[in-house]
């Protein structure tokens, strides 16, 4: 991670992040659902704590903003533009997501150019796996520590899904191409198999349990008219990433 973001000559803070076998020592873990306490495994708790102590970071600080990546990713270059502030983002954007994971198809709005021909963003319309690289605006990193106890999933499906009770609360976008991707979502490019996530076969092997159905069931459907209105503007699309491979496997640790 320190590699590609001094080649770039960004300035960063590393984080140490919460391991899967202290997750359940951890002062917010109490404040977590039943649901993901009890059906997601503990890899994946501890992913939502770290990210949720960087968001408490982000509004001990000054800046508006702050970009957030975990281990193990390709970069495009291109990213430091908008690291930089060289593009012209939209200051009512909650998240722009970085990543991709090659998922298809994803529904994304119109363009919204930025001041880049390579570059642009487009609204994030349905589920987009992955949570290794976006940008938090401090409001939103504020509302996200304030509503914890709703986070009854992992953290990548309650971010970046409209249809759940996190993300369709966010105006969340994506940049188009993708500027980082995880070597757990480009399998054919990354030439070192244990670099896999060990998630990867666990994720979904235990569901939480389905509370209050009916609430639920009308919550889902007023979210999925909405984005049924929302995808008629839409197109589905793969998201591309473009970046080269500088090294043989992807910045992170040794």
């Amino acid at each position: 991670m320190e590699e590609v973001f001094q080649r770039l000559n960004v300035p960063f803070e590393r984080f140490e992040a919460i391991d899967g076998d202290n997750a359940l020592c951890s002062p917010h873990y109490a404040s977590l659902p039943i649901g993901i306490r009890s059906g997601c495994i503990n890899n994946e708790i501890a992913c939502l704590l770290s990210h949720y102590e960087v968001w408490s970071l982000i509004v001990r600080r000054n800046d508006e903003y702050a970009a957030i990546f975990e281990d193990d990713i390709y970069v495009d270059d291109r990213l430091v533009t908008i690291l930089l502030g060289s593009l012209h983002i939209p200051e009512n954007i909650d998240i722009l997501k970085l990543e991709t994971n090659h998922q298809t198809p994803v529904y994304l709005g119109p363009k919204i150019h930025i001041g880049s021909f390579e570059i642009d963003i487009r609204r994030l319309l349905s589920i987009h796996r992955g949570s290794a690289g976006y940008i938090l605006s401090k409001s939103a990193a504020t509302w996200l520590i304030n509503n914890l106890a709703h986070f009854d999933v992992p953290v990548d499906v309650a971010l970046f899904s409209p249809q759940h009770s996190i993300g369709c609360r966010l105006r969340v976008y994506q940049t188009f191409p993708a500027m980082i991707v995880q070597s757990a979502s480009c399998l054919p490019l990354n030439r070192n198999p244990t670099l896999k996530s060990s998630m990867a076969d666990k994720r979904w092997a235990n569901q939480p349990p389905r509370r209050n159905l009916l609430r639920r069931a009308g919550s889902r459907a007023l979210r999925l008219a909405r984005e049924a209105r929302l995808r008629l503007s839409s197109s589905s699309i793969e998201v591309p990433f473009e970046g080269k491979l500088w090294t043989d496997e992807p910045y992170g640790p040794k």
